[in-house]
């Protein structure tokens, strides 16, 4: 079981030096990341280390904002 993150994919037990997926930004600006569960069977638990996250939208609809450290994503979900 793995999971793409642009183009790039790292799995448990697998070959360590693919390397992960690097996004710059710059501090104090927000950035929209959209996450889409294109899997068969799995779900995904889906962090960013070291930050929260603001979710305002699943499926498609917008939702009040919500902050966590992670959230699960099922199959079908965008």
């Amino acid at each position: 079981d793995s999971g793409f993150i642009n183009g790039l994919d790292r799995f448990k037990g697998g070959p360590t030096t693919i390397p992960r997926s690097t996004i710059n930004v710059i501090a104090g600006q927000r950035y929209h990341f959209r996450v889409v569960n294109i899997s068969g069977f799995a779900q995904f638990r889906f962090s960013i280390e070291g930050h929260r996250m603001a979710i305002i939208e699943a499926d498609g609809i917008p939702h009040e904002t919500l902050t966590v450290d992670s959230f699960d994503i099922y199959v079908g979900q965008w």
